[in-house]
This record gives C-alpha cells, structure tokens and sequence, in this order.
C-alpha cells in the first residue's frame, strides 16, 4: 500500500458512510499532511482551508492524515511495512454551546467507530496480501476541539502492518 491506495480506501468510506456521503458536490473529505520531522513541523491544511472550511455550515466531515511508516523483518526473509495513520471527523459547533460540542462528540465518535470498523475489514482483507493485520486494538480515539476555531469532533489514530518488498535490494536498480 501507497498514499494513493491509502487515501483511496478512506476516500471510500467517507463517500459510503450514510453520515459523511462524499462526493464532488457534497464535499465530506479531505486530506492533510503533517510532517513527524521535529526540525521542520509542517502542517498542510491547503485542501481544508480550499475545499471545506467556508462550504461546510453543518454535517459531518472527515479529515484524513497522511501515514507514517516503519519497517519489521523476521530476521529472515520476510519484510513488513507497518503503517501508522490518522483521521478526525469534525462536525461545525458554535464554540460558546457546551452541551452541542457534547453531542458532537458522541456522533463523531460513533461514526468514526464505524469507518474504522469498516477500515479494519478491508485492510483484513487487502487483495488477499499474507500478514496485514490490524485489531481493535490498534486503535485510539480522542476528542478534538476548535479545529479552525470552529470544529469539534473525534480523531483516531491506528497502525496496520502490511507484508512489504520494500528495502529488499534490487540490484538491477543500480549501474555499476
């Protein structure tokens, strides 16, 4: 798995899910980069701040984070590719109503439990790839406040790990 195919597969869910519905006209999704390098912390909210945040007066909608990735080997032949990600699902909430950031919380919660539910059958089951494995418990979530001053919502965070060829030398990859 890439960033395409990644984006791809929770692109997905948010145009399924019956609470987001995604799609060209109904925009429900978004991607944002946030770089882990400590010396250069950048946060990439262009599709966001473009696409959403002066669209979206009221609903639900997902914002993906790009992955981060490790790599495992058996020590052997076997390599994998282990893949740590992120999205939030944001509902518009006057920031002065408690007891609606108390709701949003709850429905973002839920909904988020079902794409990721959603999210863990289908990495399960990717392209019938040997050792992907995501659980439950892989799994975190906690709530979000003020996003853009405005957002309230749920993040989750989640790790998988995938069979990989990657790091395996190819030598017809180098002259000399």
């Amino acid at each position: 798995m890439r960033t395409k195919e990644y984006n791809a597969l929770f692109r997905e869910l948010a145009e399924q899910h019956v609470d987001l519905l995604h799609s060209e006209k109904n925009m429900r999704f978004v991607r944002m980069t946030l770089s882990s390098d400590p010396m250069q912390r950048v946060l990439d909210l262009t599709e966001f701040n473009n696409s959403i945040k002066h669209k979206i007066k009221d609903g639900f909608f997902m914002v993906l984070q790009n992955y981060e990735a490790g790599f495992s080997d058996n020590g052997g032949d076997r390599t994998s590719k282990v893949f740590y990600g992120a999205f939030l699902i944001l509902r518009n909430v006057d920031p002065n109503n408690v007891d609606a950031q108390e709701q949003a919380y709850d429905e973002t919660e839920r909904i988020g439990e079902e794409i990721m539910a959603a999210a863990i059958e289908r990495i399960n089951n990717y392209g019938g790839v040997p050792l992907t494995r995501i659980s439950p418990s892989n799994v975190s979530s906690d709530q979000v406040a003020k996003v853009a001053l405005q957002y309230f919502g749920t993040r989750f965070d989640f790790s998988f790990t995938m069979a990989s060829k990657a790091l395996k030398y190819n030598k017809e990859k180098f002259n000399g």
